[in-house]
Formats: C-alpha cells, sequence, structure tokens
C-alpha cells in the first residue's frame, strides 16, 4: 500500500493539527482541524452547515472547535449559542416550536448569530425551526446528528438548497499516527497499521491506553446505542433478533457481494422466515444510523447503478471485532476497507 509508506509528519492533516494545538490546551480531547478547516469554507454562507456520521465519531469535539474558532475570529461570547440535545439541561425543547421560542429570545440584536445545535435529531421536526432561523433572522446554523434523520433524504423537505452536509467519520488512519506519535507511544508503521485495523479509530477510544477487550467493550456500547436508540425504538421494530442476525451477517460478509435472497436463505436456514423486502429495510436503516456503508454495482455498458449484489462496508473495523470478536481472518478483510480511507 503506498498510501502507508508515503505517510510523514510532514503532510497536510499533520501541520493543520499542530498548528491548532499551538496556545491550547489539548485533555482529553483529539483534534480534528481538516474538518473544522472544510466547515469553516463556509463560515457566514447561506446555508445550514449538517456534520452527520456514526454516534461517537467526533462530531460534537468538531462542534466545540467551530465555537473556539469563532472565538478566535472575534465573534462576542453572546453571541455564539450552543446546545447539546443529548444533555438534561435541554429534555424540556423536544418540538420545532419550542425550539424557536427558546432561541429566538437569545438572539443577538447586534450582528449575527452562531447556533451550534448538537445531537439536534432529538428534537422534532428541528428542520422547521432551522429554516425559520435561516429566513427570519441573521443567524448562522451549524448542527450535528447521528441516524436517518440526518441523510439527505429526509432533510430535503424543508432544506432544500440551504444546506451543505458533511459526513464524520471515526478517526483516519493518518489521524490516528498523528495522536499516536503526539500523545502516546507510537510504534513502527506497520505495527501501527496493524493496531489501528484492529482498535479503529473511535476517538474515545485513543484517549488513553486499553487493552482489546476493554476497547471493545466501549465500541459495543456504541453499537447497543445506535442499534437500540436509533433503529429499533425510533422505528418499533418489533423482531430485534432478526434484526442483529442481519447485522451479524453483514458485518461478517464486509467487502463481499450479496443480497437480500442470499441474507433471506441463511436466515431461513435458521429457521427463521424472513422476505427480501424486509431484509433491504433492515440494510437501509443500518446505513441510515452509519453503520454501514453501501457500495453499489454499477453497470458500464448500461450506465445504470445495480440494485443487486452489493457490498456493505462497516463504519469502524472495531465495531465488526465487538460484535463477532477479533479474528485475523476479518483483519485482512477489513484492511481493504480501510486503505480506502487513508
Amino acid at each position: 500500500m503506498p498510501c502507508l509508506y508515503g505517510y510523514n509528519r510532514n503532510n497536510l492533516d499533520a501541520r493543520a493539527a499542530l498548528r491548532y494545538s499551538v496556545g491550547k490546551e489539548v485533555t482529553g480531547v483529539i483534534l480534528r482541524p481538516a474538518y473544522v478547516e472544510k466547515i469553516m469554507a463556509y463560515i457566514d454562507a447561506p446555508f445550514v452547515k449538517i456534520l452527520s456520521g456514526v454516534r461517537r465519531s467526533g462530531k460534537s469535539t468538531i462542534l466545540k472547535m467551530l465555537a473556539d474558532d469563532l472565538r478566535e475570529r472575534g465573534v462576542a461570547e453572546e453571541r455564539i449559542i450552543a446546545y447539546n440535545f443529548d444533555s438534561l439541561a435541554h429534555e424540556e425543547i423536544k418540538t420545532a416550536k419550542r425550539l424557536y421560542d427558546e432561541i429566538k429570545r437569545r438572539l443577538s440584536p447586534d450582528g449575527k448569530t452562531y447556533l451550534l445545535l448538537d445531537e439536534v435529531q432529538e428534537v422534532k421536526d428541528w428542520e422547521k425551526a432551522v429554516n425559520s432561523f435561516m429566513t427570519d433572522f441573521d443567524a448562522d446554523v451549524y448542527v450535528t446528528g447521528s441516524n436517518s434523520r440526518m441523510m439527505s433524504s429526509e432533510i430535503s423537505t424543508y432544506l432544500t438548497g440551504r444546506y451543505v452536509q458533511f459526513r464524520v467519520f471515526p478517526l483516519s488512519f493518518a489521524e490516528y499516527l498523528i495522536f499516536r506519535q503526539e500523545y502516546g507511544t507510537a510504534g513502527n508503521l506497520h505495527a501501527e497499521f496493524a493496531r489501528y485495523l484492529r482498535f479503529g479509530g473511535f476517538p474515545a477510544i485513543h484517549l488513553q491506553e486499553y487493552s482489546a477487550d476493554e476497547a471493545y467493550t466501549i465500541v459495543k456500547d456504541i453499537y447497543n446505542s445506535t442499534v437500540f436508540t436509533d433503529i429499533v425504538k425510533r422505528s418499533q421494530i418489533r423482531k430485534v433478533d432478526q434484526l442483529e442476525r442481519i447485522v451479524r451477517f453483514a458485518l461478517d460478509n464486509i467487502g463481499r457481494t450479496f443480497s437480500a435472497a442470499a441474507v433471506s436463505k441463511y436466515l431461513k436456514n435458521e429457521n427463521r422466515a424472513i422476505d427480501n423486502e424486509t431484509v433491504y429495510n433492515y440494510l437501509s436503516k443500518l446505513e441510515g444510523a452509519f453503520l454501514l456503508h453501501r457500495c453499489s454495482r454499477y453497470d458500464i455498458q448500461g450506465k445504470e447503478i445495480l440494485k443487486t449484489q452489493e457490498k456493505f462496508f462497516v463504519c469502524d473495523p472495531a465495531m465488526r471485532y465487538s460484535v463477532l470478536g477479533y479474528t485475523y481472518a476479518g483483519e485482512h478483510r477489513l484492511s481493504r476497507a480501510a486503505a480506502a480511507r487513508i
């Protein structure tokens, strides 16, 4: 993999990370300056900036970094309004109207107000409130979210032409290397790549040294929160066992082509009958929660995307191992997926 050997401390990500950390106290936070630079290119532009991605991928930290960047640009504290809707402090804000009324009274009368809304999907019909902020007031809005409500198809109704979306992933190998070298004990490149494939890139497991079992316990909690909160609870899925078996099948076949019929046949052999449409529905929900990423086949001759024999890739290697357990064979297959993110 030439891209691995081409890594050095002078690359763009490394320089950006070191620039950003100068003069800042770095405690329990992994800086992601590459994302900040991309997002801040749209500062004051008439678009809602949407950060979406799997839970615990670092979206909240990036939002805090955006707030720091605004302060460094001279924006007054009273013109930066931040809410985290995962917090009990804002438990009462559950509807778009309540959100609108709450923020309206805090908007600055002198100049643009910057709104940073973390895990905004917890507010029903949040798009209506955000659209109103953009049309009724002088506001620049940044939001994060972790489930299917943050997919383009879900937010286009009220925000058509009014948003730009940034997909936030767990740490790339380049980001992982930076922080291992700056705040950890980095080994040689081959050893670090092997460790990355086994431990993955969720920031939470790189803030200190964890064993593999400890790391997978953390990631399994992310998996449980995503499946049972973002999918089962929100979609009112009754046959949870069916869903989990499909998850395990998909994770066990990462990087391989398979169809809904293959999944149905697999479950039928386990005396778990399920139709193809339900399989597709479950896979779409897993994709909507950012656990899986779909790679469709493309017919070059017919110039169309084929809807069968697709490939799915997991959001992070550690997610697979936390569910199925660690295997060297699984690591070999995941290396191909990881190479695409380096």
